[in-house]
């Protein structure tokens, strides 16, 4: 359970770092890119911890969840749109996770 905390913690802390690259403008307003930059190092920094579980099964979980919640993060917040054909990606992104996981 730890495991999947930390690893949950960590995805949460790379969308965070992602939504705020995307804030920073490509750097143009530094502060959002600092802090972006900051969140992702905490992200790997977490992400190593994790030795309860094999590298290739973590990193690409952490993958998969950051890439949705980023996805998701940028619908929401910057009204990103997402086609039908995006969406079919999102839920067998979702899918492989949970397959992954099984």
């Amino acid at each position: 359970m730890k495991t999947h905390l930390m690893l949950a913690v960590a995805a949460f802390l790379d969308i965070v770092a992602n939504l705020l690259m995307k804030k920073s403008e490509s750097f143009q307003k530094k502060s959002y890119g600092i802090l972006g930059l900051v969140f992702v190092c905490l992200a790997f920094t977490i992400l190593a911890q994790i030795t309860s579980m094999d590298l290739s099964v973590a990193y690409t979980l952490w993958g998969g969840m950051a890439i949705l919640g980023s996805t998701l993060g940028a619908w929401i917040f910057f009204r990103q749109t997402i086609s039908l054909q995006g969406w079919v990606g999102i839920l067998l992104i979702l899918l492989a996770l949970i397959c992954l996981e099984l």
